[in-house]
């Protein structure tokens, strides 16, 4: 099992953008001086779609068993409470392949 990480920089832009995960691997996302709301679809990949992170801390999610294909993973910088598809939010988005290479 295999560990990513993938940091936030202020405006929400993640690094890296892209990750090809193993099922059972863990992803480390880490926000930067702005707390984000971590949106991923489609919610099969990690358990849920919506995963709040304060500033300066970390999440790590495992990859669930039965994850497959192409997943994308976008953040809302700056506040904690927002939901997942705000219009107006700022961030930036990733991708991801379950499987790939």
């Amino acid at each position: 099992m295999a560990t990513h990480t993938i940091q936030f920089d202020s405006a929400g832009n993640p690094s890296p953008a892209t990750i090809n995960p193993q099922i059972g691997d863990t992803v480390v996302f880490q926000a930067g001086a702005e707390p984000i709301v971590l949106c991923v679809d489609p919610e099969s990949i990690f358990g849920a779609e919506r995963y709040p992170i304060p500033a300066g801390t970390s999440i790590s999610l495992a990859v669930q068993a039965g994850a497959a294909g192409n997943f994308t993973f976008t953040s809302l910088a700056g506040d904690i409470e927002a939901e997942c598809g705000a219009r107006g939010a700022t961030g930036g988005d990733g991708t991801g392949k379950v499987g790939g290479q």
